[in-house]
Parts: structure tokens; sequence; C-alpha cells
């Protein structure tokens, strides 16, 4: 009796073929998860930025702007005098 060692061809192309084909169920239900943990945690850095400008703007004595550019996904932080430059500018690359 000969011992069989390895895999045929055709078994190889099924087992890829299978896989794939698991891949292609499980893909979505794996991106929808990490689509909202990304925006989440987007929002939290948001909300932290925005405690941060009233933070300057008690700690200051002065007023100050939190402009968000949604085309650009960039937000700024600056006081309201217009004379001086910006603090912070963050920039949102995440793709959703």
């Amino acid at each position: 009796m000969r011992c069989k060692k390895g895999l045929t061809l055709v078994e190889l192309i099924v087992s890829v073929a299978l896989l794939s084909l698991l891949a292609l169920i499980i893909a979505p239900r794996v991106q929808a998860p990490l689509s909202e943990a990304m925006l989440d945690s987007t929002a939290q850095q948001i909300a932290h930025d925005l405690r941060r400008t009233q933070q300057l703007a008690i700690t200051n004595g002065e007023s100050y702007r939190f402009e968000i550019h949604a085309a650009n996904r960039v937000y700024n932080v600056r006081p309201q005098n217009p004379k001086k430059f910006y603090v912070y500018r963050k920039n949102q690359s995440a793709d959703y």
C-alpha cells in the first residue's frame, strides 16, 4: 500500500476556495465593529478637545474658538483675538 504525503492540486484549490468564501462572509461582520470603535474614539477625542478649549478659556481669562473644517477633516482651537495664532490643530484622518 502506498503512503500518501501532501495534497493534490484539486484538494488545494477546494480548500483555498472555501477559505476565501469564509473570509467574504466574515469580513463585513468584523468591519462594522472596527468602524464603530473608530467613530467612538474620534468622538471622545473631540469631546476631550472641547473640554480642553473650555479649560484654556478659564485659565487664560479669554475667549477661544473651536473651529471645525469638515471638508479637510481638521479642527482648530485658537484664541478669539485674531492677532494671536492658533493653539491646537487636530487632523482627523480616519476613513469611515
